[in-house]
């Protein structure tokens, strides 16, 4: 009963979310895991997966430059 439910209400959102056509909504953030004074160190050997891993481990809000939410952009950089 409770999957009924969840796959109802995702099948009234299907057309506004899953992926990036236009007229979808997005949210997302830009990174910058290279910010000095930030736990992150960034290294030239260093993959994009250890890049990712250091910021999902290490990064906070100083590593964030611009958020969207439903396609607008709420905090960034003037």
């Amino acid at each position: 009963m409770v999957l009924q439910t969840r796959c109802r209400h995702l099948a009234r959102v299907a057309d506004k979310i899953g992926n990036f056509l236009v007229g979808k909504y997005f949210d997302a953030i830009i990174v910058d895991p290279s910010i000095v004074g930030t736990p992150i160190d960034v290294h030239g050997d260093d993959t994009f997966q250890d890049v990712l891993s250091k910021f999902i481990y290490l990064g906070d809000d100083r590593n964030i430059r611009r958020v969207f939410v439903a396609g607008d952009e709420v905090v960034g950089e003037a």
